[in-house]
Formats: structure tokens, sequence, C-alpha cells
């Protein structure tokens, strides 16, 4: 639109997802509908990392993590460079800065009255919301197609990557079941190293099968017994909780090592070695930096874990895939008596790391067993190397018997989403579970058909997709971008054409369904292309270019002021073209910052507009968004009007709109009284709240308590026509 400000954002996208790639097309197009043009790149794993991490983006694709992980550990992520969020929160304004955003995230895991939690949450939540840092898209739902002539009975999973195949019953032929599950970066590619105290290239749902933690998250968030049976909590005198969990005994690690607590106190003594607890490592989470002590004082199935502080979230991270999961002490290098400095169980190619004269040698592992309900058997490759097949077998030892009978699993490698289809329609293929897998549309297909064989399992929304805005770079490092960009995106129709109607448009950057996360924020971030324009455009206004003429700052009318040019607008907003007004008119209310100083307090500031015997009165605002750089207000109560207290202390926007004032977007238009204002409010700022030529537009107002942070220039002037 030539009407908008011409912008470009960079936009970066991780290769090989189809349907982000979709996403990324409409969301473009959107964008270039108000002035802003989308470069995309699409980039490889390691490429679109390293952009991430140095903040070399504008916008760029994520999800929140679901369950177990909303909102507390996701949030504590952002304080750890290697998450979009460290670099695109480092441009956040006072008084919510980021140091100040994590110091407030750090408090809250620590608060014990959940009311106060609660609160302390909605805080943290809201000051984000406001800022228009994350553009919610879409609630995500995790696919399984089943091919409904050879399984039956599948159980969908709790979190994100948990895909309980145990649950699923062999209906006809063979035992051993082909699945193309889904990966971290959609399609399935291999399972990596597959230890359970790391992480990338290991695949979450593969560690989920193999390894086992002391308990697992359940329905509802519930906190269910795993490799601890039960557990009981006191508070300590210093101030943290003390957690005796009593183990499960008999139970056996896949290659026939005994669980116990000398096994749990090995796996965290390597876990938990200090160097490996900062962000660089293991401390993305709470956890690490939690836990001070942990012992097997009650003999061979009791295990002590000693928290700092009274830790809220801490058996709900005990739950996560890695990195606290078992894995059997013959595994370690130098078995139960390994040496978690010089030996530690992190992979070799971490190298060292060193904290406070202390130093983790990482040596890695010796073979891959945990307590799991799936024994790994091997990775079938190409000539050239390529992985094709991994293969797992029931665990029929494992602890816990399952109604399914499926005893092998073949994992297949396919190069793409209508390759998965064409397997599934030729009957070798007899499970994909997980998203980016199959094309959206081709599950959609799949859900409604009755004749193609196939049953569709989706769980209810766990975690929403979003776009990352960097408030660091510009020019999203502009509030006005940011809220433009939010606006401007439509993403019910998005979802409809791109994800087949497989979720739902989400306002907020959790799902509501996740704890402390239910409030209703405002503004709310829809789709409303006519107030993103407001923001970026100058839809209806004049385009030829004007002088202002400086009001002379005194009480009475000057004789002949000389005309000045207006200060120069900053450099991002597009000023409002205002008429030329005729010179010995406007008489200088108050001015701040570009416009010079000049601020009269309550008596001097209305005996000014007394004097003058005005009705229209003018205010400039360099840092505004188009529409509020000049707005003209013409009231017919002057008689009886407290011109400061409603300009500068409470606007009130509310009363006698229509009837004893109006807004207008030019000096002609206010002389004239034609195109009015349509939409007002007030209380609680000053002028003019959040009022709009069509409709609502959020914080463009002017203060005298203090000056608005979510402007990028607070220069403003107001000034009376005599």
């Amino acid at each position: 639109n030539d009407q908008c400000r011409q912008l470009t954002a960079d936009f970066i996208v991780l290769e090989g997802d189809a349907t982000l790639a979709a996403v990324e097309d409409d969301i473009r197009a959107d964008l270039e509908a108000v002035g802003i043009n989308v470069t995309t790149r699409m980039l490889a794993k390691d490429e679109f990392n390293e952009a991430m991490v140095s903040g070399d983006f504008n916008m760029a694709f994520s999800e929140t993590w679901g369950p177990p992980y909303d909102p507390h550990s996701y949030a504590a992520s952002w304080t750890t460079p290697d998450e979009a969020h460290y670099a695109a929160l480092k441009g956040l304004p006072a008084p919510m800065t980021q140091a100040v955003l994590g110091e407030k995230i750090s408090e809250v895991l620590t608060t014990a009255n959940p009311s106060d939690r609660q609160q302390a949450w909605s805080e943290i939540l809201t000051s984000l919301h406001e800022q228009a840092i994350d553009l919610p898209l879409s609630g995500k739902r995790i696919p399984a197609v089943i091919n409904r002539q050879r399984l039956s009975s599948y159980t969908p999973g709790h979190q994100q990557f948990d895909y309980p195949v145990h649950t699923l019953q062999v209906v006809s032929g063979s035992k051993t079941i082909t699945v193309a599950p889904g990966g971290q970066t959609g399609l399935f590619v291999g399972i990596g190293r597959l230890d359970p105290h790391s992480y990338r290239p290991n695949e979450f749902f593969a560690n989920n099968w193999v390894y086992e933690g002391l308990v697992e998250y359940g329905a509802g968030g519930s906190i269910q017994p795993s490799l601890a049976t039960s557990w009981a909590v006191t508070d300590t005198a210093a101030g943290g909780q003390q957690y005796t969990f009593n183990l499960r005994q008999g139970v056996q690690f896949h290659d026939g090592a005994a669980w116990n607590c000398a096994a749990a106190k090995l796996n965290f003594d390597h876990v938990l070695a200090k160097p490996l607890t900062t962000g660089d490592w293991h401390g993305w989470y709470g956890l690490p930096g939690q836990i001070t002590d942990w012992s097997c004082p009650g003999g061979e199935y009791e295990f002590v874990v000693t928290t700092q502080d009274k830790y809220y979230p801490l058996l709900q991270e005990l739950t996560y895939i890695r990195p606290l999961r078992m894995l059997s002490p013959t595994m370690f290098h130098g078995g139960l008596s390994s040496d978690p400095l010089t030996q530690n169980s992190c992979p070799e190619g971490w190298g060292e790391a060193t904290l406070d004269g202390v130093t983790v040698k990482c040596a890695g592992t010796l073979g891959i067993a945990g307590t799991g309900r799936w024994k790994y058997v091997e990775t079938k490759t190409s000539g050239a190397g390529a992985v094709t097949e991994v293969v797992f077998d029931r665990n029929v030892d494992h602890w816990a018997l399952a109604a399914g009978d499926v005893e092998r699993l073949r994992l297949m490698v396919y190069g793409s989403h209508e390759a998965v289809k064409a397997a599934l329609e030729a009957d070798e293929l007899d499970l994909v579970v997980g998203s980016g897998v199959l094309d959206p549309a081709d599950v959609a297909t799949m859900r409604v058909s009755s004749s193609d064989g196939f049953e569709v399992v989706l769980t209810e929304p766990i975690q929403n997709r979003i776009v990352i805005l960097n408030s660091n770079k510009a020019p999203t490092d502009q509030l006005v971008v940011r809220k433009t960009i939010m606006h401007a995106v439509n993403k019910a129709a998005i979802i409809n054409k791109e994800l087949a109607g497989l979720a739902e448009p989400v306002d907020s950057l959790f799902p509501k369904t996740a704890p402390y996360c239910d409030a209703d924020f405002t503004p709310r971030w829809d789709y409303d292309l006519e107030k993103a324009m407001l923001l970026n455009c100058l839809i209806g206004l004049p385009t030829t270019t004007t002088t202002t003429l400086a009001p002379t700052p005194a009480p009475t009318p000057a004789p002949t002021p000389a005309p000045t040019p207006a200060p120069t607008p900053a450099p991002t907003p597009v000023p409002t073209p205002a008429p030329t007004p005729a010179p010995n008119k406007w008489q200088l209310l108050y001015s701040t910052g570009d416009f010079g100083s000049f601020t009269p307090g309550e008596d001097e500031f209305n005996e000014i507009v007394r004097q003058s015997g005005g009705n229209i009165i003018w205010r400039e605002c360099s840092g505004c968004v188009a529409t509020h750089q000049n707005i003209y207000m013409r009231r017919n109560d002057m008689d009886v009007y407290n011109a400061y207290q409603d300009l500068m202390v409470n606007w009130r926007g509310d009363v006698g709109f229509r009837s004893s004032f109006n807004l207008f977007s030019s000096l002609d238009d206010a002389l004239n009284l034609q195109h009015p204002w349509q939409w007002c409010n007030g209380i609680g700022t000053g002028f003019p709240r959040d009022c709009g030529p069509v409709s609502r537009v959020d914080l463009q107002w002017n203060y005298v308590i203090r000056p608005n942070r979510y402007l990028s220039d607070n220069s403003i002037k107001f000034s009376i026509l005599a």
C-alpha cells in the first residue's frame, strides 16, 4: 500500500517444515498489505539456531513447550542465550526490562502461596502481552493416524512428544508394526545419541520410550508414580524443602542392572555436577539451581532430595523427558564408581565445563539402557550412511504391564510428507504419530473419511504456535510495528487454509489450560486490518507535506511570531500532514522534548486557555503513530472546561464525546466539523487515552504524572487556536 510506511522485516524459518513454510507465505502476504515487506530465510537447523541465538531476526516461528513445561520452564528459559526469547526481549523498556522480567520469573517460582503466585504470573504475562513480543497463532494438537485394519486402542499422550504406543492392540497380522514418528524438525530422521542426560539430536519420544524418571506426568497435570512409588515433603530450617522418595523395588534396567538408590544418586551426581547447572548446560530450567543435596540415608530404596527454597514446580520438573531420566549404572564410565567430574555422562563433544574452579570433563556413555517400556535394538543405514530405520522391542519385564500387545517397532524414515502418505495408502505403514509428518490437509481428509481405512486421534490443544518478534532489532524494536503485525495477520484464514482447520486461533502466549495462564489479556491480539492500517498507514489522510508554525510560549498572544520549521519527527513514524494554520492564531499551552520546554502548572495553563477565547486545541506528538501525531479537539463547553485536568491528568473522553466535543485529524476538518473521529474512551491517563479515527488505538496518550513508556519519543505540544 503506497500510503503505508514501508518497512522490511527479516523472518527466519526452519528448513524442511512444509507447514511452517506455507504459514510463512500467508503471513508475508498479510503484512505486505500494511506496508511491511517480509524477507524470509529458510535455514538449516544449525544456521537457524545461530541466527536465533545472535538475535539476527525480526520474526521467528516458535511454540510454547506445552505441558509439563508451561509456563514456568518456558519462561525460565528466556534467560538463557540459546533461546530466541533471550535475544527478542533485550529491547524491553523500563520498568519491565529483560533483567527485571527475569528476576520476577525467578521470584514466582519460589512463591509458596498459590494466590500470590497467580498474581505474580498475571503481572509477568500482562507486561509481556502489552509489549507485543509474541504473535499468538494457533493452539497445536498432536495427531496420530492409525491403519485401522492393523491396529486399535491408541490413547493419545499428555505432552508433545509423548507417544504411548504401548497402548496399541494388533487387530490383524504381525505384532511388528511400522511407524513414522514426528521428530523435533517434523519428519523423522533418526534418534541421535539416545542418551538420557543431553539434548539434540536426541529425540524426545525415543528417550521417553527408553528412560524413566522418579515420577511421570499424568492426565490433567497430575504427578504420577514411576520409579518412585510415593514421596513426602517437609520444610527445612534453612527455608527449603526435603523430598523423601520411596523407590520402586524389583525393577531392572534393560541390561539387567538393578534399580535402587545408588543408581538414582549416580544419575543425579552426573547431571547436577555444579559446572553443568548453569544456563549454558542444564540451567535452562529451575531445578538444577534449586537442588542442593541428594542422598541415600534410609537404605537401598529411599532417596532424599533437598531444595534451597520452597520451589513449587520441583515434582513437575522431575517428570521432564530430559535431562534427569535414569541410565543404567553399567553404562557410565566407571560404573557405580564413576566420577562425575572426570567421567561425566555428558557427551564427549561438550568438552569441559568449569565453574568456580571446578571442572567437569565429558566422557559420554557406554550404551543405551533404561527401565522404560521399549528397548533400543538397532539403527539401520543406507550405503551412504543415512538412517533408514530404527528398531525397538517391547520391554516384557517392565514393572507396569500395558493393555497393548505390539512387540516390535520399526521406525521408518521418509523423505517427504507425500512419501509418508503414499506408504500409508499402500498399507506399508501402520502408524503415523506426531506433528509435521503428514500435511494437515491430508490429516483432515483422513479424519472425516470413513472409507479410507484410517483412524485419526488428536490430543487436546496442548501448546501454542507463535511468532516471536524481536524487540531489539529494527523495525520490530518499535512497539507500534509489533502491534501492527499483531493485528495484520489473519490467523483464522491461515488455520483454515494451511492447517485444514485442525487448530483454533489463540490470542495469548500460553494455552488457557496452562497453570496460572487463564487470565484475559488486553488488548486482544486479534486480526483487525483496519487497526493495523491505522497504526502504520495514512489511510484517508492528506498526502501533502506542510510546515507548522511554532506557537509563542506566553500567556497572552504575541504580535507576530516568526515561522519556524516543525521539529524533525522521529525516524520511524510518518507525521500526519496538517494544514498550515494562519499566523498569530496559535497560542502555546504546553511543550516538552524536541518541541522545547514550556510546562506551566494548572492555573497558568487554564488561564492561557481562558484568555485565548478559543475552542480548538491541537496536540502534536512526534513519537506517536501516524494517525495520532496531529489531533485537533473542538469543544462547545469552554466556559466550564478544565483543560489541564482533562488533557494532562485524567482525560474524560467517555464524557461528552460527540455532544460536548469531537476529535479530528486536521484543522480543516475541525473548522468545518467534518470527518470526526468515531471511537473514544477515557479515565486513568492523559489525552486521548485509546481514542481513534475509526476504532480503538492503544498507548498514544500523554500524561503529566509520568512519561508514556510505550512511545519511542515523548515530545508533545499543546496549542489553542486563539
